[in-house]
């Protein structure tokens, strides 16, 4: 369980964030969660805007041989796979996600703070977090 759980907090966090920015105004409900093989996890969910729903899923699983960061809805996908250089010596991928989370905390920083004023990305960060929970709180069953 507590693996899930990681999985779902650290990993998933990112393809929910992106079912956030793809339908601000729609309303996702986590369905159920799945454990899978090599930390895993299969999340089945629903999204309704303007009275329509749509079915979805997202499936994540670690120790893969690229980077898969992906959400796929009616065939069109949203992320990437990377394929990272064995024994590259710039470790090119550390360093992006070294850069990009600084930058990440940094602007939450000033979020929280009060030095940053962005009412709509503090909203899509309450929805994510709220997901994540609901998750987590799936993940137990």
């Amino acid at each position: 369980y507590q693996r899930r759980v990681h999985v779902i907090r650290n990993s998933l966090c990112h393809d929910l964030d992106c079912l956030n920015w793809l339908f601000p105004k729609a309303e996702i409900i986590l369905n159920k969660v799945i454990p899978q093989a090599h930390s895993g996890v299969h999340i089945l969910l629903s999204i309704t805007q303007s009275g329509v729903t749509i079915e979805a899923q997202i499936q994540f699983r670690k120790d893969c041989q690229t980077y898969i960061q992906q959400v796929i809805i009616d065939d069109q996908v949203y992320g990437y796979d990377f394929a990272p250089i064995v024994n590259d010596p710039r470790d090119v991928w550390v360093q992006l996600y070294e850069q990009a989370y600084a930058d990440q905390f940094t602007y939450f920083h000033s979020l929280v703070s009060g030095e940053a004023v962005n009412l709509g990305l503090a909203a899509s960060y309450r929805r994510t977090f709220l997901l994540l929970e609901q998750a987590t709180h799936l993940a137990r069953a």
